[in-house]
C-alpha cells in the first residue's frame, strides 16, 4: 500500500512531497498497543454512527465483537462491502 495525504486545495497548504509522512510502523505500534477504538459505520440512510468498541489490533485490522441488534451490527450486517469480512459469532 502507497502512502499518500488527502487531497485538498492548495490553500490548506498541505505539501505533495513524502517529507514528514510518518511510516506505517509508526500506527501500527500505536493500533497494537491500544484496547479501545471507535467504530464509524453508516447505515442505508448515510447517517454515521460512531461508538467505542474494545478490541485487539491483528494482522492489520481491528477485531471485536458487537450484537446483531446494535447500531453498529445492523450497518455492519447490511452492506454487501463487509460481509467477506465481517460475520457473527452466534
Amino acid at each position: 500500500m502507497r502512502r499518500s495525504r488527502p487531497e485538498f486545495g492548495p490553500n490548506y497548504g498541505i505539501s505533495a512531497e513524502d517529507e514528514g509522512m510518518l511510516p506505517w510502523s509508526w500506527a501500527d505500534e500505536r493500533l497494537g498497543a491500544a484496547r479501545n477504538y471507535w467504530i464509524v459505520t453508516a447505515g442505508a440512510d448515510r447517517e454515521p454512527s460512531a461508538a467505542p468498541v474494545w478490541g485487539v489490533w491483528g494482522d492489520g485490522a481491528v477485531h471485536f465483537s458487537t450484537s446483531p441488534l446494535s447500531r453498529k451490527g445492523q450497518n455492519l450486517g447490511d452492506d454487501p462491502k463487509t460481509a467477506t469480512r465481517f460475520d457473527f459469532d452466534a
